[in-house]
């Protein structure tokens, strides 16, 4: 069986030619399944984050990077957006 493409020419130590694998396509399916997987579970999280009635803040060296409505209604803000767009000063 002769080979094509990028492993034409590739031969194991005992002569007989590479075979891939597994084909492209099935590589392609398996990878959408799994991003598709992923989407559903981010967007699961996300409603979960968002819905809950405790406060969540999400911070990096004391920047808020992230905050839920719960969070904004504590501080007394009326979206999480203002949350997040507070900066502490530095001096």
């Amino acid at each position: 069986m002769e080979t094509s493409g990028p492993l034409r020419g590739l031969r194991r130590q005992r002569g007989a030619p590479l075979r891939p694998a597994a084909t492209a396509s099935a590589i392609t399916a398996s990878h959408r399944q799994v991003e598709e997987t992923l989407q559903a579970s981010e967007a699961q999280f996300r409603s979960l984050v968002e819905r809950t009635p405790q406060g969540i803040l999400v911070h990096r060296d004391n920047q808020p990077l992230f905050a839920n409505q719960a969070c904004a209604a504590l501080f007394g803000y009326a979206t999480p957006e203002e949350v997040c767009a507070c900066r502490r000063s530095s001096a």
